[in-house]
């Protein structure tokens, strides 16, 4: 049944107006975002890496000993234990680190007796330079288990990249109970880095061909060190630079494919972005001419042209210019076969 009307009642609202504006304002606030069910602002992750740090000093399981723990933070908010050259395996590991802009780095040893734990975890400045590292330190293959962004174990160890963070856990042996705790520490690390959602892979990769290219032969490449590793290429520093042009490589990738017809051979596709079509110009012409200056090599084709083969000993290498990037094909043994891999490029 429906009330009566009556025309003395005063409406709900006319006592917000006896309390005040500040009432009122506080009521039109409130339907506001009720009406348009505005977001909460997203919470960004902490750039301090002391509560990871903190969580691998704690970390202990029965019946294992924690036989040492080592720390590097480029921040120093971290107490370092040591340096980071002796985290490191060399001078060779610690500069390409660098160049994928590492942040935070840890080791942590747990013992058994004569069976040791090894917990690496390494921190950068956002998910693609930990998915670098990842292709660079990574061990064993890739497997169903899935972790993080990308995983890989083999009978005694387990990495993966999980957003800004790389994670290796190994065991010196691998019996069934040291295999047990490897995964168990690796489930703890992946739920304490927390991550929401898998990161977007770099763009830089969507260039790789997928025809033929043997998975897990991936590279990612942020700077000449990197470059020198995964390129063979002769005198492929000349195409990075030095000093200021060496920062107008924005990045770059590698891969291995595998071509069985016509013929069996494995070549290697390294694409190298620059910041734009003139820097790259200018980087692909220094390699040209150091190349040619410092090799007793013929250039098959005569004058500038952005596609430029050599013969070097009994290989053939293809250099491309396309956009801002510079491609090059190496390990052919067959004239034709670098042709066909850059036509997939072109088509990507």
């Amino acid at each position: 049944m429906v009330a009566p009307f009556r025309s003395d009642r005063r409406p709900a609202g006319a006592k917000l107006f006896r309390a005040g504006p500040g009432a009122f304002a506080c009521l039109l606030a409130l339907w506001t975002l009720g009406c348009y069910g505005l977001p909460a602002p997203a919470m960004e992750a902490p750039s301090s890496t002391q509560p990871l740090n903190s969580y691998l000093q704690k970390l202990e399981f029965p019946g294992w000993q924690p036989a040492s723990f080592k720390s590097w933070n480029s921040q120093g908010d971290t107490p370092a234990v040591e340096a980071q050259s002796d985290l490191l395996a060399g001078e060779e590991q610690n500069g390409v680190l660098q160049e994928f802009k590492i942040v935070y780095q840890a080791r942590k040893t747990l013992s058994r007796g004569q069976r040791n734990i090894y917990i690496d975890v390494y921190q950068f400045e956002n998910s693609d330079f930990a998915l670098a590292a990842y292709y660079y330190l990574r061990k064993g293959a890739s497997t169903i288990v899935k972790r993080g962004d990308a995983t890989s174990e083999d009978d005694a160890s387990i990495s993966f990249a999980q957003g800004r963070c790389f994670v290796s856990i190994s065991a010196s042996e691998d019996d069934d109970e040291s295999k047990d705790l490897v995964r168990r520490i690796a489930d703890g690390i992946g739920a304490r880095l927390n991550q929401t959602a898998p990161s977007v892979p770099p763009k830089v990769l969507q260039q790789l061909p997928p025809l033929e290219k043997l998975s897990g032969s991936e590279k990612l490449i942020y700077g000449i060190k990197s470059c020198r590793r995964y390129c063979p290429v002769p005198y492929v520093e000349a195409l990075l630079g030095t000093g200021s042009e060496a920062k107008e490589l924005v990045g770059g990738c590698s891969a291995d494919y595998q071509f069985r017809e016509p013929f069996k051979e494995r070549l290697r596709l390294t694409i190298l972005e620059f910041s734009d079509r003139s820097a790259a110009l200018k980087h692909y012409q220094a390699f040209l001419t150091e190349f040619l200056a410092n090799r007793k090599i013929k250039a098959e084709n005569q004058g500038f042209s952005p596609i430029t083969s050599f013969r070097s000993g009994d290989t053939y290498i293809l250099v491309e210019l396309r956009g801002a990037a510079v491609a090059l094909v190496s390990g052919a043994r067959k004239r034709f076969s670098p042709p066909l891999l850059l036509r997939q490029w072109r088509a990507q």
